[in-house]
């Protein structure tokens, strides 16, 4: 049976009993609700208990236990110890999930003094997943820390030196790549890229070939570790010069007290060839040998006295790096190493 409305016009039924229910809704949200009424919580109006409301469903796939959205704020606001605890003990799911259809975040951490965000498991206590693409900051990261002041955009720590069966090293920020690029990338406007700071051990360790693309300076010795035959391994040490020299060695012939050597091409095509030294060794008897003309391509070599001997020599040549000139013993400003950041775990974050 219809209900006769304001001018004379015909409510239906259903009508008319939703609005006695929206009424009654927002009369109820004016006061405090009771544990007989919510057991103890109600959703949506002002709930003044301190018991749990569990919401549960089977569902399967994306269906969620509670779904909430706000198109201008946040959905869900949480106080107390535990603002919002989510449980869930599906292999694929999670117990709480936040997604944004714009360019926001899904899940916003604050705090105001404490730690915004905490993920304590026992294998990985946080798995971040990006799909896309642009370069960073934006794109291609699954992971971004950033600091606006003057502290650290990552910071990770470990509290055991070796694996959890006693092999190998555990470190604080572990980085991989299952193809062909960088496992971890530092990047730099003009500071270090990458900075590594030991207080007794290596600041840096590497296995594998390493690629400097510009300068290289050690204020130590630079060295080989060679195998040695009783088993052990021995460091045999760089020879320094004041100036980029680069040198070959070899042999030649000395025949009725005259020679001559060529360059090898591949050595002549990178060092200065217009003034070189040659250091000649007879391997023989004679009177003594010199260097005659020097040429770019090779250089003579002959007996002193006018000697006629025939003997094997063996010759050294030291010349200029060709492609970039090298200033003679430049002075250096050696940087003061920064103090390492807190190892003490109480000391991050209030933790």
């Amino acid at each position: 049976m219809a209900v006769e409305g304001r001018g004379g016009l015909s409510i239906p039924p259903v009508v008319s009993a939703l609005r006695r229910a929206a009424s009654q809704l927002a009369a109820a949200a004016l006061e405090p609700a009771t544990p007989e009424e919510c057991d103890p919580l109600c959703i949506g109006q002002m709930n003044s208990e301190t018991g749990t409301t569990g919401l549960t469903t089977t569902g399967f796939g994306a269906d969620a236990a509670l779904f909430l959205a706000n198109p201008l704020a946040a959905a869900l606001y949480g106080t107390g110890d535990n603002g919002l605890i989510g449980d869930s003990s599906s292999p694929t799911g999670a117990g709480v999930r936040g997604y944004h259809g714009g360019s926001g975040p899904g899940i916003h951490a604050q705090s105001a003094s404490g730690v915004a965000l905490e993920a304590e498991a026992s294998n990985t206590a946080i798995r971040a997943t990006s799909s896309g693409t642009g370069g960073p900051p934006e794109g291609d990261v699954a992971v971004r820390g950033e600091h606006t002041g003057g502290g650290f955009g990552v910071y990770g720590l470990t509290q055991s030196a070796t694996d959890d069966v006693g092999e190998g090293f555990t470190s604080g920020v572990l980085g991989g790549n299952a193809g062909d690029g960088a496992g971890v990338w530092g990047s730099s406007q003009s500071g270090p890229a990458i900075l590594g700071v030991s207080g007794t051990g290596l600041g840096g360790r590497f296995h594998g070939g390493v690629f400097v693309d510009g300068p290289l300076v050690v204020t130590g010795q630079k060295s080989s570790a060679v195998p040695h035959q009783d088993g052990s391994r021995r460091l045999l040490y760089c020879m320094e010069s004041p100036e980029s020299w680069f040198e070959d060695f070899g042999t030649g012939e000395l025949v009725g007290g005259r020679g001559e050597v060529a360059l090898d091409p591949g050595f002549a095509d990178v060092v200065s060839t217009d003034d070189y030294h040659v250091f000649l060794t007879p391997l023989g008897d004679s009177l003594g040998l010199f260097v005659g003309q020097r040429r770019e391509d090779g250089f003579d070599v002959r007996e002193q006295q006018g000697g006629t001997s025939s003997v094997p020599f063996s010759y050294r040549v030291v010349a200029r790096r060709r492609d970039r000139a090298a200033e003679r013993l430049p002075s250096v400003s050696v940087p003061s190493p920064p103090d390492p950041p807190p190892y003490d775990i109480s000391r991050v974050g209030g933790a």
